[in-house]
């Protein structure tokens, strides 16, 4: 049998004890440590030590000194009764002399808490209406860090994780701002009613591409910042802003390359083989003068194929910006959202000539200019 017991009706050693076990009850369903529960007890107990209260037919207990002993006394024959660590709170409030399961409870605006009884009180008061159940997740603890939307007239709550991940697989949150892919792109084109997977060799032409971060999988070349953005639209997403690149490049601290200040050789595929041009080892150019190719051969399928040429997506595993975003300098050059035609970071052949870094930036080629160095990643907004 199970009664509520309100705080300010625990006045003497019985019904302290009840008091004490039903916290220990509680205590224990979120601890595993008996010594911590015992330890809460007795911090909780303090109040009522100190300032006790009488009611009608009871005795009041003047001193801590009085209690103390017997509380302590009654807890040490309940363990030795046969509660214990292992098994004593497990799901069921027991005694040595009654077993029943507990009856369900509800809160409401006074602190109620369980306490075993063999006796019927004036304070116990039956529920009259079957109790709401709530389950207790960690959007509770933690609300402060959740948005949570309620439409007018919606029963559902959505709830927002504005301090985790909240973005797309493959997609770094942004300081909450906006969602970038962690790897540059590559294409899946829509065929037959699906999409499938895509040559990351060839240019887009006619056919009907989306965007998908390239993990682990060879990122789209030869293609147009004006093919980039369809791509991305075609994702539910957009072309970064140049600021949204810079900041998830240079991260909170402003660095010049994505993993600090000091260059790292090494750390990015930015360094062909020294002294000689993709363009010029495939097409045997002796002398190297690349300006001789036609604008079809700079879209050779053939180019990124060479050995120390592109790299999968996160192959280079320390070119890695603070917020997580792989690649951002050399590999391929990413097309930003420019009418005009940007192309940053870079690109495995050369990552210097127009900049350091995250700061390197080439606009000499207008938005639906493609070759073999040219790639891109996309953004999305936080809704």
């Amino acid at each position: 049998m199970l009664r509520f017991i309100k705080r300010s009706d625990i006045t003497d050693v019985k019904s302290h004890k009840e008091y004490l076990v039903a916290t220990m009850y509680f205590n224990k369903i979120f601890s595993e440590k008996t010594y911590r529960l015992i330890l809460v007890s007795a911090v909780i107990s303090l109040p009522f030590l100190l300032t006790p209260s009488c009611s009608e037919n009871q005795t009041a207990i003047t001193t801590k000194d009085e209690l103390i002993p017997e509380i302590f006394t009654e807890m040490t024959d309940l363990y030795q009764d046969g509660y214990n660590d292992k098994d004593v709170f497990d799901t069921d409030l027991k005694t040595t002399s009654d077993t029943t399961e507990p009856e369900d409870i509800q809160a409401n605006n006074d602190t109620y808490i369980i306490g075993d009884t063999s006796e019927e009180s004036d304070d116990y008061s039956p529920l009259d209406t079957e109790p709401d159940y709530k389950d207790i997740t960690p959007d509770e603890e933690y609300k402060d860090i959740f948005q949570v939307d309620n439409e007018a007239g919606s029963d559902t709550e959505v709830i927002t994780d504005t301090f985790f991940n909240i973005c797309p697989e493959n997609m770094a949150n942004i300081e909450g701002k906006f969602c970038i892919d962690m790897f540059e792109a590559r294409l899946e084109e829509f065929l037959n009613g699906e999409w499938v997977p895509r040559s990351p060799y060839i240019t887009v032409g006619n056919s009907t591409v989306r965007a998908v971060p390239a993990n682990n999988s060879y990122p789209q070349a030869y293609i147009s910042g004006k093919e980039a953005e369809t791509a991305c639209k075609n994702s539910g997403k957009r072309l970064c802003t140049l600021s949204e690149w810079l900041t998830a490049c240079k991260g909170p601290y402003n660095w010049t390359y994505p993993y600090g200040n000091q260059y790292e050789k090494d750390f990015c595929n930015d360094t062909y083989i020294s002294g000689h041009h993709p363009l010029c080892d495939y097409f045997k150019l002796n002398p190297c003068d690349p300006s001789k190719l036609s604008y079809q051969q700079f879209n050779d399928p053939g180019i990124n194929q060479m050995p120390d040429t592109i790299s999968r997506g996160g192959e280079f595993g320390l070119c890695v910006s603070y917020y997580g975003v792989y690649d951002m300098h050399g590999n391929l050059h990413e097309w930003i959202s420019d009418p005009n035609g940007t192309f940053k970071g870079g690109f495995y052949g050369d990552a210097k000539i127009n900049g350091n870094g995250c700061n390197y930036t080439t606009t000499a080629h207008e938005f639906t200019y493609h070759d073999y160095s040219t790639g891109f990643r996309c953004c999305k907004d936080i809704n």
